[in-house]
């Protein structure tokens, strides 16, 4: 029995592809982008918080934590992740539910039942399964047999990647899926390791390799102030999607900026260096999307902007 790392199964998602879809948002990732919205999809174990907000001091978790890892201060509660081994006695014993472990371990079966019992919504609205992340592309033989059965019940599949893999593992998983949904954040190569931690010769790669397939493509760029939102990177991932994508995309998809995952950073106790950014105003995101729309492909913009500025 095939085991992999689920971060979160989301029904009746209407985002992560085209009509009614469940999205499962697997562990793992092999890039550090610094505005991610799922920072505990990073690594593939699980994660324990604390939400300050159903905390109401009863100290059951602190009498019950044999290693001493946990310490209420004035500040809120402290995690001594070193000493913490994960084993949930906090989260059991909390009246309020303040302590939550993030991450379960699943088969390949238990994730089939929960994404089969919404295929009257999918077959009515042309909608399916959204493998997601973190990035299926790190658990790569578990993803892989989802997608197997996901096609045997005949349920349109998508692969939400940033397209970091090898190039075998890339086409045996795009290979499987009705369309992939990837993630273009810079074609210059300095900016792209800035950005994310790693380079980005292996996305380009494999997006060209897209381009000679007929699976079709959503392209997503997410337009962060300072950090993606320039014309040049904009003008760039323009030009690559013209010469080698073309035929295939669907759609491009520029995402505004949001700092609604400043919490989760927190949680974790991991520095979000995009706390303080801005939001996009909408004069220079209707602007980036005119330059888009060189790919000669049809651009759209979505998120909260700043409609001021």
């Amino acid at each position: 029995m095939m085991i992999g790392h689920v971060l979160n199964i989301q029904r009746f998602s209407t985002e992560d592809g085209p009509g009614i879809r469940t999205t499962v948002f697997l562990q793992g990732c092999a890039l550090r982008c610094k505005w991610c919205q799922n920072p505990e999809s990073f690594e593939t174990r699980k994660s324990l918080v604390w939400h300050s907000d159903r905390c109401i001091a009863a100290r059951h978790c602190i009498e019950i934590c044999s290693e001493n890892a946990l310490t209420l201060t004035k500040e809120g509660m402290i995690i001594d992740r070193l000493l913490c081994t994960l084993c949930g006695k906090c989260v059991k014993i909390c009246p309020t539910k303040a302590f939550e472990t993030l991450g379960n371990e699943m088969s390949v079966d238990e994730v089939i039942s929960q994404t089969v019992r919404d295929k009257p919504f999918y077959d009515e609205s042309n909608g399916g399964v959204t493998l997601s992340g973190g990035d299926p592309l790190f658990q790569a033989k578990f993803s892989s047999a989802i997608l197997d059965e996901l096609k045997a019940t005949k349920i349109h599949t998508a692969l939400d990647t940033s397209g970091y893999a090898s190039n075998e593992t890339f086409t045996k998983l795009a290979g499987k899926t009705d369309l992939v949904l990837f993630d273009l954040k810079a074609i210059n190569s300095d900016l792209h390791e800035n950005v994310t931690g790693v380079n980005n010769k292996k996305i380009l790669s494999n997006a060209q390799w897209l381009g000679t397939r007929d699976t079709k493509v959503w392209i997503r760029t997410p337009i962060i102030p300072s950090y993606t939102d320039q014309e040049e990177n904009i003008r760039d991932i323009a030009i690559f999607i013209k010469n080698n994508l073309g035929k295939v995309v669907e759609r491009w998809d520029l995402l505004c900026y949001n700092n609604m995952c400043i919490s989760k950073w927190k949680r974790l106790d991991m520095f979000f260096e995009c706390e303080n950014l801005p939001l996009m105003s909408e004069t220079k995101i209707q602007m980036l999307a005119e330059i888009a729309k060189a790919s000669n492909v049809p651009v759209t913009w979505s998120g909260v902007v700043n409609k001021a500025s």
